[in-house]
Order: structure tokens, then C-alpha cells, then sequence
């Protein structure tokens, strides 16, 4: 593994301070066929400073593409050819590797440095349709600056489309004490209650499509949609296991003019919860398609209730405001 670090990192040096021709009087003009062998003492070299290795040097013949693994008394262990990709390689991983799996985290502009350009690593942007109102993906977008004619510029996460839409990209998480009451032990009436908590999250629905894929965007990044996920917790205090209040509903997200988009919770494990809690979530999409210019996103509310038979008046509801501005605001 040393072996092939210090042949990267030679590499990478040697190719910006070695510049010599195997011709040292072609600078001023002589040309000739005389062979100019260029003995391996006076190549350009690096000294390993592993002691313990038995590769002493490297030594690099860049007109031959070659490079020497050399031993004692320069003797050569291995010649290895000189990969000219290997020597464009970039030294750091892009800041945004982690959003393309499915690239080198060295690669520049997805491989495609003819197509495209990236003048401050920070990937290709997001802008929006003005004719439309539709989200696309836009490679060489970087700022408004270089958006074309038709487009406005929006960014380059998945949150700046939330952000475009108005829509709060975090929302405080909402804790209540159910208490409700039941009739048991011949028509007694015993209280109940429980611990509940409920939590909403807000993404933007992303994917790579490859029937997509066009010019201007070549790994068919596609915007589908906005998707809501909320969080439902609850741990029942009730000694009597005839009143636990295990409650179960669902999450509406109101958008547009009266449309109300509804999911029915579902038992969860995707995250770690207290013991003795039992956990619930439901998510809800809406489209790219069914999103149209001049609607607007206004509440989402996560409504339960116990699903005792014996228990009474245990209905909760939680509301979050799904305008960062509120429409009213906005223009003044």
C-alpha cells in the first residue's frame, strides 16, 4: 500500500517541476536525431523513507511514461507504467461527494470536464421553469449569474426548493399527556393516560432518472415532489390494561385551494425511542406534476385518538404552519 501512496503522491509533484526534453538544446531551436538517454541517477526522483522497505527510490522517466521502483545502488526492482488518468486524479474528494454515490469522490464535473465546468466545486444548482413553475436540475448552473433566459435560480439542496416553496425546512417537536376516562369494575369510572409526543420532517423528493437524462442535465437529477414524514410516540401510564390508550390516526398536509392529502399511521422502528414507547409514522407526497404556480402549502396536522373501546374523550391534535413567511406577509 506505501508503494503505490509514494508513486501517487511522485507523481503528482513531478508533474508540476519536471519539465525537461530528452533534447535539452531543442529550447533554442536545434533539433536532432541523437538519442539522449537520460541515466536513471538523473531522473527525477523520491527517497522512501520507509528503511525497512526494499524499495529505496522512486525514480520517473516522464518522456518514456515510465516509473522505477529502485533498490540498492539504484538497482531496478520494477518498471511500472505511468497511467496519464492516474496523474489528473485530484488530490481532495469534492464537498459534495456524499450526494453522489455513484461517482468517484475525486471526480470532476461527473467525469465530463468537456460538457462542463465547475468554478467552485459546490456542484451544479437547481432553477425553476418561470413559464411552468417546475424544479429542474441544471448542470453549469451555479448562481443567477449564469442562469439562462426563462429560469430563476434557486440552489443547489434539496432544502433550497423547500425554502423556495415557503415551506420551513425544521419544525418543533410537540409533546402531550393524553388522559381520558373509561367505565370498568361494573360501571366505575376510572381515569387514563399516556405520554405522546409527535414530530413532522419535510424533503425534497429527489432521484437520478435516466429517462431524464438530457444535455443540460446528464445524470437526469429529477425533482418529484415534496415529501412530508410525520412522528408519532406514546407510552401508556394506565395500571388498568383495559384503559391503555393506544392511539392511532393520521397526517394531513393541507395544500392548494381546500385540498387535504391524508396517511394513516403505521407501527415504526426507524428510530430509537425510549423503552416502554411505541412508535408510529406516516409520510405523504405530493408531486411535482400537482404542484402548480400560485398554490400554496398552509398547515399540516397530525390528528389521534384511542382506539380503547372503553375510553372516552382521548381525541389530540398537533399543528404545524407550513408557511416560513406567511402569504399574507409576502410582497410588503
Amino acid at each position: 500500500m506505501k508503494q503505490f501512496i509514494l508513486i501517487f503522491q511522485t507523481i503528482l509533484i513531478s508533474s508540476i517541476v519536471f519539465g525537461q526534453n530528452t533534447n535539452p538544446y531543442k529550447v533554442f531551436g536545434c533539433n536532432t536525431n541523437a538519442n539522449y538517454e537520460i541515466p536513471i541517477s538523473c531522473l527525477f526522483r523520491v527517497n522512501n523513507s520507509d528503511s525497512k522497505s526494499n524499495i529505496k527510490a522512486l525514480a520517473i522517466d516522464f518522456d518514456k511514461s515510465l516509473t522505477y521502483l529502485l533498490g540498492e545502488n539504484d538497482s531496478i526492482i520494477k518498471t511500472l507504467n505511468i497511467d496519464p488518468e492516474e496523474v489528473l486524479i485530484w488530490l481532495s474528494t469534492d464537498p459534495k461527494s456524499d450526494k453522489y454515490p455513484s461517482l468517484s469522490p475525486y471526480h470532476y464535473c461527473s467525469n465530463n470536464p468537456i460538457m462542463r465546468v465547475d468554478p467552485n466545486g459546490m456542484s451544479d444548482d437547481w432553477v425553476q421553469d418561470i413559464k411552468t413553475s417546475q424544479y429542474q436540475w441544471k448542470d453549469n448552473v451555479t448562481s443567477s449569474a449564469n442562469t439562462p433566459n426563462g429560469y430563476r435560480y434557486v440552489g443547489s439542496e434539496g432544502d433550497d426548493i423547500i425554502r423556495d416553496l415557503n415551506i420551513p425546512t425544521t419544525f418543533d417537536y410537540k409533546r402531550s399527556g393524553g388522559i381520558g376516562a373509561g367505565l370498568v369494575d361494573g360501571g366505575v369510572v376510572n381515569g387514563t393516560s399516556t405520554n405522546l409526543s409527535a414530530g413532522l420532517s419535510v424533503d425534497a423528493n429527489i432521484s437520478f432518472d435516466q429517462n431524464n437524462t438530457s444535455k443540460n442535465n446528464k445524470l437526469g437529477k429529477t425533482f418529484n415532489g415534496v415529501t412530508f414524514t410525520g412522528y408519532m410516540n406514546q407510552k401508556s401510564l394506565a395500571t388498568n390494561s383495559d384503559l391503555e390508550l393506544n392511539y392511532s390516526g393520521y397526517l394531513e398536509i393541507g395544500y392548494g385551494n381546500n385540498g387535504r392529502y391524508k396517511s394513516t399511521f403505521s407501527p415504526s422502528q426507524s428510530y430509537i425511542v425510549e423503552q416502554g414507547y411505541n412508535p408510529s409514522e406516516a409520510s405523504i407526497t405530493i408531486p411535482a406534476n400537482q404542484m402548480n404556480k400560485g398554490k400554496t402549502f398552509h398547515d399540516a396536522f397530525i390528528r389521534v385518538g384511542a382506539t380503547n373501546n372503553q375510553a372516552i374523550n382521548t381525541r389530540k391534535e398537533f399543528r404545524w404552519s407550513l408557511q416560513k413567511v406567511p402569504v399574507y406577509l409576502q410582497g410588503r
